[in-house]
C-alpha cells in the first residue's frame, strides 16, 4: 500500500490503547496490536506496541493538547514500513504514525483522517 504516502510503502495498524501519558513535547500511546495489513514486519496482532505523536504531529494539532486516548480505545494508524524501531525492555517497538484515525468497536471513525507531518519525523 502506497496511497497517500508519496510511493512510500506504508503498514496499517489497529491497536488498542492500554495507557497514555502526556508530556511536553507530545503524546505517549503504549497499546495492543489488534489487526496489521500483510505488511506489518511482523507487528502481529497481541504484539505490544508504543505510539508516540510530536505535539506538532497533526493529529495533536487537531485534537488540541487535551486529547489522549482512554483505556480501551480503538486507534487505526499508517506508518511507513520501517519505521519500527527495535523493542525496548519488553515495551515493544516505538511506532511514528504518518496518519491516526479513532474507530468505535464496529470500524467507525470517531475522529477524521488526520495526516501527520513528514518534518515531525
Amino acid at each position: 500500500a502506497t496511497a497517500a504516502t508519496g510511493g512510500v510503502a506504508s503498514v496499517s495498524l489497529l491497536i488498542e490503547a492500554v495507557e497514555a501519558h502526556k508530556g511536553p513535547e507530545g503524546l505517549l500511546i503504549f497499546g495492543t496490536v489488534l489487526e496489521a495489513s500483510s505488511a506489518s514486519c511482523g507487528l502481529d496482532p497481541g504484539s505490544t506496541v508504543r505510539t508516540v505523536l510530536h505535539k506538532r504531529h497533526a493529529a495533536l494539532q487537531r485534537l488540541g493538547d487535551a486529547w489522549a486516548p482512554n483505556p480501551g480505545s480503538r486507534l487505526r494508524m499508517r506508518l511507513r514500513r520501517s519505521v519500527a524501531l527495535a523493542a525496548t525492555c519488553g515495551w515493544g517497538p516505538l511506532l511514528v504514525p504518518l496518519e491516526l484515525l479513532e474507530e468505535d468497536h464496529v470500524g467507525k471513525h470517531i475522529i477524521g483522517a488526520v495526516e501527520g507531518c513528514n518534518s515531525c519525523h
